[in-house]
Order: structure tokens, then sequence, then C-alpha cells
């Protein structure tokens, strides 16, 4: 299946880290698309441009038969307006595809995956996105398919298609009317809220509702197949480094012929294990970080005359 020419169109989603957007365009480069879109929002000062342009340089880095077209922006409108606006023209373009940003490094068996599951429930409406990021390094799930069905997303390389994402809409009209009959946790509901009154800039809570409000579903990979390369202090949303980020698998998905997929409603749990374990282990590397300050402040002290 490898060996076939890779036919779903790639929104690749960049900006300003030269050093994440090689490496993810790199992996793109390797299944060689037949067509690939690529957006960028614009600098949002002199100094952050000259990054800008060097990302978008490493994007010219073309060496394969492709259809490429671009959205490059001059102005900058903001992660939630960038972001959604570019899957918008995305999608005025294709009938389905994946969706990956600067910082989501994918392994080989993500695409195929992606093309796969898109072509296998292109007509069931009731599926709206596939994720190439799986939250569950701590429990094993048993299933006999290559994924899984669950009711809520990750979007740390993921796909969809057109008559899904026609349902999202970025100002989340009627939120407040439904809002209480919505199938999600309290953590979840609490992030909408925040979303809908315009506290948090971004674009994949409004994608989360839109799948809650139409009671869709989401397929989850049975393993990890994606890398977040982006915590750290240059990203927008995720400054802190969790433990479990190193726990990406290169061993080969094998897709074609699954048995049903389970619903795994549990897996939000799963999420909610894990953040709770990095928000734990984030409050004990502060307090280690300070503990190690002050002892060194005190044996410098000492040793002075």
């Amino acid at each position: 299946m490898q060996h076939q020419p890779f036919e779903t169109p790639i929104l690749f989603l960049i900006f300003n880290r030269p050093d994440t957007t090689s490496k993810v365009f790199n992996a793109i480069r390797e299944i060689k698309p037949k067509q690939l879109f690529i957006a960028a929002d614009g600098p949002r000062n002199s100094e952050e441009r000259i990054r800008c342009n060097e990302v978008r340089d490493i994007c010219k880095n073309i060496d394969w038969p492709c259809e490429l077209q671009t959205l490059y922006r001059e102005e900058n409108i903001g992660c939630g307006l960038a972001v959604s606006g570019a899957i918008n023209w995305f999608f005025t373009n294709v009938e389905e595809g994946i969706i990956l940003e600067d910082d989501t490094l994918p392994n080989k068996s993500f695409f195929y995956f992606c093309q796969y599951i898109l072509n296998r429930y292109r007509h069931d409406e009731s599926v709206m996105h596939v994720a190439g990021f799986n939250y569950d390094f701590f429990r094993k799930i048993k299933v006999r398919s290559s994924h899984f069905f669950a009711n809520s997303i990750a979007v740390w390389g993921w796909a969809t298609w057109r008559r899904a994402w026609k349902k999202y809409d970025f100002e989340m009209i009627g939120f407040e009317k439904i809002e209480g009959t919505l199938n999600c946790k309290d953590h979840y509901k609490n992030a909408l809220r925040k979303t809908f009154e315009k506290k948090i800039d971004t674009w994949d809570y409004q994608w989360m509702y839109a799948i809650y409000s139409n009671n869709g579903k989401a397929v989850i990979p049975k393993q990890n197949l994606v890398l977040n390369l982006g915590f750290g202090s240059g990203a927008t949303h995720t400054s802190q480094v969790p433990p479990w980020n190193n726990l990406v698998t290169q061993k080969e998905l094998k897709i074609g012929k699954d048995s049903e997929p389970i619903l795994y409603s549990d897996w939000y749990e799963q999420i909610v294990i894990t953040n709770t374990i990095w928000e734990k282990y984030s409050f004990m590397q502060r307090i280690l970080l300070k503990y190690k300050k002050l002892l060194k402040q005190a044996i410098d002290n000492k040793r002075r005359p």
C-alpha cells in the first residue's frame, strides 16, 4: 500500500518556527503528496518577519511532482482566525484531506492511516474527525481494529472531510442554547464557554463544539502516530513540556481488513489522567528548580569571604 502514490491532499500550517517546520516538512516530503496546500499567518513585528520568511523558504524545497497552493498572509490575524481561515480555504478546494501544523511530526503510518480512514468513512456522517495522536500511554486499549471511536478529539495531526467541516462555526452561534445538553465533561464545557466568550484565541475548541453539537465521533488510532514538537518557550498554548511527550511509536500501524471498531467513551478519562500527571510533574519540577536555586545561593553566600 505504501508504494502507491499518495493521493490525499495535505494542508501544512506554518508560522515562525524554522526548526520544527523543517522536520515536519521533511516528513511530508518523504511521502510526496500530489496536492500540498501551505498556509501561514503574517508576522507580528519586524523581528518575527525574518523567521516567518525563513519558514516560508523551507517550504520552497519541493522536488517531486506536486500541485502546490499557498495562502501567505502579510498581516497577523491571530491563531484562531488564521488557522480556521486556512482550513476553510483548504476545503473550498478539496473534499477531504490531512491537516498538519508546523510542530506536529507524524511517522509514515500516519499518512496512510488517515488516507485509509478518510476513504472508509467518507459517507458516514456520524464520523467527523480522524486523529493521529493518541493520549492513551497509561492503559493499553485491547482492540482488534487499527482504530477505535471516541467523542473527544486530538488535533495534533488530523484529517477530516468537507462535509464535516461545513458544520464548523468560529463564532459558535447557538452555544448558549444547547450548552447544557452537550455530551461532554465539565472540563471541556468550561473551555468551550471561554472560547465562546472570546477569552481564548483558538480555533480547535470551535471544532470540538461542532462535533459535540452534531453528536459526531472521532476516529483514534490504536497507537500514537504523531510527536508534538511544539512544547517549550516558543509555543502559543503549550509552554510546559509533559513527561510523556517522547512516547511516540515508530512501529508501522497495520491497516486494512479491520474488524468493527469499538466506541471508547472513557478515552476522555485518559486525557484527564494524562493532564493530571503532567500538572503534578510540572509542579514538582518548578519546586525542585526553586530549591536548587536557593541551595546554590546559600552555598555561594557561604563561600564568599
